[in-house]
């Protein structure tokens, strides 16, 4: 039997948002604004540090042709990603999911929206916390529009894997909660998935929730056991306290450390399936080809058929993903000048762009500048969004609404 650590109720995801106190005199103002001056050379450093290349925008052309566009835009803390259609001559919006990071560039929180008739109304989100170092939880929720809230759906412990937001992405979250399979999922993150040893982790645990009785219980995972030249994933499902072994997986590392091979069988009654999977890199390590062959069998071994999935990769020459090669079609990606930002959390300084995302919808914003002076004030839409004025001149600014606050770093055309 697999012995696998499963978390306590103490371990599961709590909200620990960061709330800045209402201040009102414009004294107060002028202080915050100073100790944000200090802090702007720590936050410079550290932002060239963690800065992650983020695509204006990404591009996918279908074998059927149509035309599917993503278009991303930072924010403070994160980014969004808009997810439009072409029907007929018209560009449609059909999606939106915003992304939060922390001020080590990990997610957490992603939330999805569908938009119909240019509404948004919630479809999923996802929490993430990091209570070790080496553990990720992420509590995945559907939202249900006749309770008109968010219900628990699945809940996904990693342990040993790396906990950058692009690295989340591109590992188990993506390929169980957002689905990288399919060209909805890979709209976002057309990388390789799991193509990197470091996204696999050591054990991977998934609970389902059971609404009648409002709790988690373990349903699947993995563990997996270092081996030379090949690491092995021991697959399971669960019930209760008993495991099932599931399917073996082999990982194989080049030169390098990286992962060049891996190798899975699994059974069901009604026959066998092997999985083959071939990585090939550049010069520069980055991964240029992603060859799947999926092989099936009777319970008596023989062969049914192979069916084989080929992705490629091009890089520019900043290291950036510039096009993928899938079998459902071809995306493409078009870059600009967009990092992704650190979070509000300490420091709290921020580089001023024309439009704020992920605001409290209908909120009251005040926007004043370094001498405390009340310069302007708005209100944000109904979708938690706000322009900001085009007109302000170079400098710094402080943005508040109810209790919180953001300070802004503004450079005037």
């Amino acid at each position: 039997m697999l012995n696998l650590f499963v978390p306590t109720s103490s371990q599961t995801w709590q909200s620990r948002p960061i709330i800045y106190r209402f201040v009102s005199t414009e004294r107060s103002v002028k202080r915050l604004l100073a100790r944000e001056v200090h802090a702007f050379c720590y936050l410079l450093a550290l932002s060239v540090l963690l800065a992650q290349p983020l695509p204006d925008q990404i591009t996918l052309t279908t074998i059927r042709g149509e035309t599917i566009r993503g278009v991303c835009r930072t924010f403070a803390g994160g980014w969004a990603a808009e997810l439009y259609r072409q029907e007929g001559g018209d560009w449609v919006a059909i999606r939106r999911d915003s992304f939060f990071v922390d001020s080590l560039l990990r997610l957490v929180h992603l939330r999805q929206y569908v938009i119909r008739e240019a509404l948004l109304t919630p479809y999923k989100r996802y929490r993430l916390d990091y209570p070790q170092s080496n553990l990720l939880i992420c509590t995945r929720e559907d939202y249900d529009t006749i309770l008109g809230g968010f219900v628990p759906q699945e809940r996904f412990y990693l342990w040993g894997a790396s906990v950058r937001h692009d690295s989340v992405m591109r590992g188990w979250l993506g390929l169980l909660g957002l689905g990288w399979n399919n060209y909805d999922g890979a709209m976002l993150v057309p990388h390789p998935i799991l193509s990197d040893l470091r996204l696999w982790g050591d054990s991977l645990l998934i609970e389902s929730f059971l609404p009648e009785s409002q709790v988690f219980v373990a349903i699947a995972g993995y563990k997996r056991s270092a081996g030379s030249p090949c690491d092995t994933i021991y697959t399971y499902s669960q019930q209760g306290i008993q495991l099932s072994l599931e399917s073996v997986r082999q990982l194989c590392i080049g030169t390098g450390g990286r992962l060049v091979y891996t190798y899975d069988t699994a059974c069901t009654p009604s026959g066998c399936a092997a999985e083959r999977r071939f990585l090939f890199y550049d010069a520069q390590e980055k991964p240029v080809k992603d060859s799947l062959a999926l092989s099936l069998y009777t319970l008596q071994g023989n062969p049914q058929g192979t069916t084989l999935l080929t992705r490629r990769y091009a890089w520019d020459g900043q290291g950036r993903l510039i096009r993928a090669e899938y079998p459902n079609g071809v995306y493409e990606l078009i870059y600009g000048q967009q990092v992704v930002a650190l979070s509000s959390a300490s420091p709290n300084l921020h580089y001023w762009r024309g439009r704020l995302w992920g605001m409290p919808p209908g909120a009251p914003v005040a926007l004043y500048d370094m001498q405390g002076r009340l310069i302007w004030a708005s209100i944000a839409n109904f979708s938690g969004e706000l322009d900001l004025p085009e007109t302000c001149p170079t400098g710094l600014y402080l943005l508040r609404w109810g209790e919180s606050q953001l300070s802004l770093i503004h450079h005037a055309q």
